[in-house]
């Protein structure tokens, strides 16, 4: 009777322990403000694409960069839901992707609202491989 008692006293204070246990809540403080740029990119389509001239370097730094801000911007507007689409090209020589022109032939080339222009990286000449 006594170690049935002493088992029940011991279960009684461990589940008092237990329930008195500090909780962790994670709440993200980040203050926020409006885009210099004037653009609100909630509930419009966004895609990525990244410049790439054929380097197996610049094509995995800019594939790896690009998946990240699409997750990143998933995350932030769209509820980590799959919605940036990521697209690469295939830089030509003398072409300049950051002209109206070209940036509102991606645009319609992507059929999204919003297009994001990643380019080229520029490495260390060093052959260190950092950006």
């Amino acid at each position: 009777m006594n170690k049935i008692s002493l088992s029940f006293a011991a279960a009684a204070i461990l589940l008092c322990a237990a329930a008195c246990s500090p909780m962790y809540y994670p709440v993200s403080l980040q203050m926020r403000y409006p885009s210099p740029s004037g653009l609100d990119p909630v509930g419009k389509s966004i895609s990525i694409v990244y410049l790439e001239d054929g380097s197996m370097q610049d094509s995995l730094y800019n594939n790896c960069f690009s998946d990240g801000l699409a997750q990143g911007l998933e995350s932030v507007y769209f509820g980590s839901d799959k919605a940036v689409e990521v697209f690469d090209v295939l830089v030509k020589p003398g072409q300049d992707y950051s002209s109206r022109d070209s940036l509102v032939s991606l645009v319609m080339a992507t059929g999204t609202d919003v297009v994001m222009l990643v380019d080229r990286p520029e490495f260390a000449s060093d052959g260190s491989g950092t950006v």
